[in-house]
């Protein structure tokens, strides 16, 4: 989302990129992936809607402070924190490490005192964190679905789906800041009380009570 000054990336050069990408691809003439190209260029507008919840988080962040460096140095420190966390590879998560608490102690070192730099993290963490990016979305159902993919060899039924669907929207996380919630309750707001298997046994059940009626 931020370059490397901390200033928020525009939409339309992403868009810029996508489509030179787009056009080499296209440049290769290869007739299986041609459909798919159009599939992308035609759902790009929908990929980074991101952008519009961006910049009113920015927004938000400028009104919390007048230290325009120190805000710089807190977007970067977040942007950082978020490849802490998908990294899968042990030297990158190092950099990312070390970049995040490089620009942590930046910011740090440009407000008056800590009390200020913390309270000022924690809100402007909380307005980035707004901020959900389509691909990050993505990324998150395929890594979930690819293992079962996998081992069926992408030969799936309907079904299937709608039983993966229901474990998505009904499981409960076991780490990061939605740990012991599941999709549903930050949805809807309200508590869920049973685990996914209770919840799909009764819903076959009264399928079945339905059918046997």
């Amino acid at each position: 989302s931020f370059d490397s000054s901390g200033q928020l990336r525009k939409r339309s050069d992403a868009e810029e990129t996508i489509e030179v990408a787009l056009g080499l691809m296209e440049s290769l003439d290869y007739k299986p992936i041609r459909k798919d190209i159009s599939s992308v260029r035609n759902a790009l507008p929908n990929f980074l809607t991101y952008f519009e919840t961006a910049k009113k988080a920015v927004k938000n962040c400028q009104n919390l402070s007048d230290n325009k460096d120190a805000l710089s140095a807190l977007y970067l420190a977040w942007q950082w924190d978020k490849a802490v966390i998908k990294s899968k590879d042990i030297p990158r998560k190092h950099k990312a490490i070390e970049q995040r608490d490089l620009h942590l102690e930046l910011a740090k070192l440009l407000l008056e005192n800590e009390a200020q730099y913390h309270a000022l993290k924690q809100k402007v963490y909380a307005e980035l964190n707004q901020i959900i990016q389509a691909s990050s979305m993505v990324e998150c159902i395929n890594s979930l679905l690819r293992p079962y993919l996998n081992n069926s060899r992408n030969q799936v039924t309907q079904e299937f789906l709608n039983t993966f669907m229901f474990y998505h929207n009904h499981r409960r996380y076991h780490a990061g800041k939605r740990k012991n919630k599941t999709p549903m309750e930050i949805l809807t707001g309200k508590e869920q009380k049973e685990d996914w298997v209770d919840l799909l046994q009764a819903r076959v059940k009264k399928k079945d009570s339905v059918l046997l009626a």
